[in-house]
């Protein structure tokens, strides 16, 4: 009886190997990608997929050719409403950086997407009241003083890093009576050898054209620089790190009110032309002087101060024929501030002065109005500010705060 030889070669049991092993490999991926999606789908995920909220997406999971996350059709909806949806997602991340407990991600992409605010669940709040610790919490914020920058600078770039973020194609919806914004383009890119990162956007809404870029370099002297442009409108922000402060200004230059107004919904005849602000933060103390808001019938002249745990301090200078126009407006019915400036500045305890024109031709004298935001109320030391302007003082900050020492916990 003849016995079949075996002509196979290294080179072949090689070649099989790999081809065994590459099989195996990919059969991972879907392995892993299966068994996500199958706990997703039977899971409460940490509370989204309730009654009101539903989350809907197919995830990807591949460790070969290299180590990559992704989704795809990804909804996410309130009250069967949709809030987000995103066509696709994908992560490119370093498996070997996670044995070191360090999560460094290559690239994120984001592909077609829309986020709809008017959906977005309303936040409600409720209140946890604990005793302040008064001696580890001074202990802690020493411990933190006496870390070296450099040491904490350090820790942070190896905890987690991101290389490169793209989104494409992402519309928002914010409100139901203006156009929606669109942006075709978004990067931000982190530079490894000096950490610093840019960020690059174009968009438009309702025809025209946005764009802006952001520099933040934490090891240069000119630290953060922004430009943004809406149409011919102009707005840019510098910050400068010299000497253990930061300076900077903020400049604003509204050629094209009618844009402003789709965006935000805020009437031209209250939007300024220009406005102009210089600014100082130092360890413990923050300085916003000049700020001047140019309109075409006056100016607006203000200061503002505010150190450690000491209140601010806001001075504002303005004509008033402009703060009779201003407080008159139809778009002024609501606050304009939003909630959080509104809980900061009443939980520093603001202190307000505004100084206008006198009305009588035959005097220079002004008339000085104080207001206190305080966290109890508002309060005002008399009746000479316009109706109007009072009354928006009182729908922003006529409520009570919760004390100081509470936790504030928000729940959808």
């Amino acid at each position: 009886m003849m016995t079949r030889k075996n002509n196979w070669t290294w080179g072949q049991k090689l070649l099989l190997i790999a081809l065994i092993i590459t099989l195996l490999l990919f059969g991972l991926n879907f392995l892993l990608t299966y068994i996500a999606n199958r706990i997703i789908q039977s899971a409460d995920i940490v509370g989204i997929n309730t009654k009101t909220n539903r989350l809907n997406l197919h995830v990807k999971i591949s460790v070969f050719p290299y180590f990559k996350l992704g989704f795809t059709g990804l909804e996410y909806s309130y009250k069967n409403k949709p809030v987000v949806m995103i066509e696709e997602a994908s992560a490119h991340l370093s498996f070997f950086a996670l044995f070191k407990k360090r999560l460094h991600i290559y690239d994120i992409t984001i592909d077609k997407g829309v986020i709809d605010l008017t959906n977005f669940p309303k936040m409600t709040m409720q209140k946890e009241s604990y005793p302040r610790e008064h001696s580890s919490s001074e202990e802690a914020t020493k411990q933190h003083k006496e870390l070296p920058p450099a040491t904490l600078k350090t820790v942070s770039e190896n905890a987690f890093n991101i290389d490169h973020l793209e989104l494409n194609n992402i519309r928002i919806i914010y409100a139901t009576s203006a156009p929606p914004l669109y942006f075709e383009k978004i990067t931000i890119t982190r530079n490894p050898s000096d950490s610093s990162f840019i960020m690059n956007l174009d968009g438009q809404l309702a025809g025209k054209i946005i764009s802006g870029s952001a520099g933040l370099y934490p090891q240069k002297e000119k630290f953060l620089d922004i430009t943004f442009s809406l149409g011919q409108n102009v707005a840019s922000i510098v910050l400068n790190d010299t000497h253990q402060m930061l300076q900077g200004n903020v400049r604003g230059s509204f050629s094209d009110p009618q844009t402003i107004e789709q965006l935000f919904l805020i009437p031209t005849e209250t939007l300024p032309n220009e406005l102009e602000m210089n600014f100082l933060l130092t360890n413990n103390k923050i300085t916003v002087s000049p700020i001047k808001i140019y309109f075409p019938k006056a100016t607006i002249s203000a200061n503002l101060s505010q150190e450690g745990t000491s209140p601010i301090n806001v001075e504002v200078n303005i004509p008033m024929v402009l703060l009779t126009t201003l407080s008159s407006s139809s778009s002024m019915i609501s606050c304009p501030i939003p909630n959080l400036m509104t809980k900061l500045l009443k939980g520093f305890n603001t202190h307000i002065l505004f100084i206008t024109e006198s009305q009588n031709q035959q005097t220079t004298s002004a008339i000085k109005t104080s207001v206190s935001v305080e966290p109890s109320g508002i309060k005002f030391d008399n009746n000479l500010l316009p109706p109007g302007l009072e009354q928006i003082l009182k729908t922003c900050f006529d409520y009570q705060l919760q004390d100081e020492d509470s936790v504030v916990i928000y729940h959808f």
